[in-house]
């Protein structure tokens, strides 16, 4: 079907794509064992839109990390098969810690193989179901589910509880879609969990199928430094019934924002990507270089001396890492550069800006705040994954995320003005993408931002 003139197609579309029981979950280095079972399925889960001019789409899959590989193989398939071009698909994933990363690396399974075509089967099913549509968004406030998992429970800043809701609906007024965007860590379960589970995404897109219909998206916000507030009561206690209590509470005020909507045809969709270079730090000279590698080296070798697990071992293993690739920049004697793919979609009634990190929530506050002319989403985990993205105040405390930031893999260390970089060039792509579509400044609302 074509988008006519005034018209607006939308499709979504839901494919399995849960590994063996026996592959290995991804996010805890303290979890030894492989997994024993599952809890609930893993999808990827498409949502296209076409207004007759543009095409955009959006996968997410139930993993806790995709490699830029992945993305990359994941968009080409999508471009043969569903006619989307790579910047106008968003590939993303909601990282739940209960869920097996992918990479198509020498050493990748069978199922990580096969999954880029899983992931753009999902999309290539939702272009097969486009239908004209209505749609439209409203925003919420969702409190009692999350924390600032840097501080005890009750303190730290003001943290993002905003839950934004995109649904799409035929024009006799039946379920397609619905997109829902929160900032929360899928970290209910905790290391001691060895079955294969989406986490709380994954309990609330199967609540709102059930309780609204069509098919339910999760988009995860800047939640570098944001938990389930289970965590912060007792860390790893969390269990199925938390999920489905995270589950209901985001899901009721998704229902009830959904309740608000005006739904309209007369959206106009696009997007823009853009490649932009982070701020690093000057890379040490040899000599300085070389004495941090044998420093690490030693650091490695006492642990294993002292029968330190592999599981404990893994962030003086990080560190060993990051002092090889330092030493070797070094010696070459070049500047290394580091650079982030962002992506912006105009889904009309909202933009969705997605960036490849963990970032901290107080640079998507920033984000939306001096967006207050664009109805706007945050996500993270978007295209790939750089790692954390601290705010200049986690810079200046320090810590675990932190200390990832200041130690990439590749050698370098990103600096303390980053996320401004970040947040900066997301507020302009935005801009851009509304100009792009012709999109109107998207005032005209009330929701629990503007209360």
């Amino acid at each position: 079907m074509r988008a006519g003139a005034g018209h607006l197609l939308a499709g979504a579309a839901k494919v399995t794509i849960t590994p063996p029981v026996g592959t290995h979950q991804g996010g805890y280095a303290l979890r030894r064992k492989l997994s024993k079972g599952i809890d609930r399925e893993l999808y990827a889960r498409a949502l296209v839109l076409d207004d007759g001019r543009n095409k955009v789409g959006l996968v997410v899959a139930d993993v806790v990390g995709l490699d830029d590989a992945t993305v990359d193989e994941v968009r080409r398939l999508v471009g043969l098969e569903a006619g989307i071009p790579p910047q106008n698909l968003a590939v993303c994933f909601t990282h739940s810690h209960s869920a097996p990363g992918v990479g198509l690396g020498k050493n990748a399974s069978d199922w990580c193989r096969v999954f880029p075509k899983l992931m753009a089967g999902a999309v290539s099913e939702a272009v097969r179901h486009l239908t004209r549509c209505r749609i439209g968004s409203a925003h919420g406030i969702v409190g009692g589910v999350s924390h600032d998992r840097t501080r005890k429970l009750g303190e730290g800043q003001p943290i993002d509880q905003e839950i934004v809701v995109l649904a799409a609906e035929t024009m006799k007024g039946a379920p397609l879609a619905m997109l829902v965007n929160f900032a929360c860590h899928p970290v209910v379960f905790g290391p001691s969990n060895l079955l294969i589970s989406p986490d709380y995404p994954g309990y609330l897109t199967e609540f709102l199928e059930r309780a609204w219909g069509g098919t339910a998206i999760f988009v995860n916000g800047c939640c570098g430094d944001i938990d389930p507030i289970v965590n912060g009561i007792q860390w790893g206690s969390g269990d199925a019934k938390e999920c489905r209590r995270v589950a209901q509470a985001l899901g009721g005020e998704a229902l009830h924002a959904a309740s608000r909507i005006e739904f309209r045809s007369d959206f106009r969709v696009g997007a823009r990507r853009r490649r932009i270079e982070l701020p690093i730090k000057a890379i040490r000279s040899s000599a300085q270089a070389n004495a941090e590698l044998r420093h690490a080296e030693e650091e490695l070798a006492r642990m294993i001396r002292k029968r330190v697990p592999k599981s404990g071992r893994w962030y003086a293993e990080h560190m060993l890492g990051w002092a090889r690739s330092q030493a070797k920049l070094a010696e070459a004697g070049k500047r290394p550069r580091l650079w982030m793919g962002m992506q912006a979609l105009d889904l009309g009634p909202e933009v969705l800006v997605g960036i490849p990190g963990e970032v901290f929530c107080g640079i998507g506050i920033e984000i939306k705040r001096r967006l207050k002319e664009i109805r706007t989403m945050v996500g993270g985990y978007a295209n790939g994954c750089l790692g954390y993205i601290p705010t200049r105040q986690a810079f200046r405390t320090g810590g675990y995320a932190t200390n990832l930031a200041t130690h990439l893999s590749n050698g370098t260390c990103m600096v303390s003005n980053v996320g401004d970089v970040i947040a900066r060039r997301a507020i302009s792509l935005a801009r851009s993408v509304c100009r792009s579509t012709g999109s109107k400044l998207k005032m005209e609302w009330q929701d629990a931002r503007t209360k």
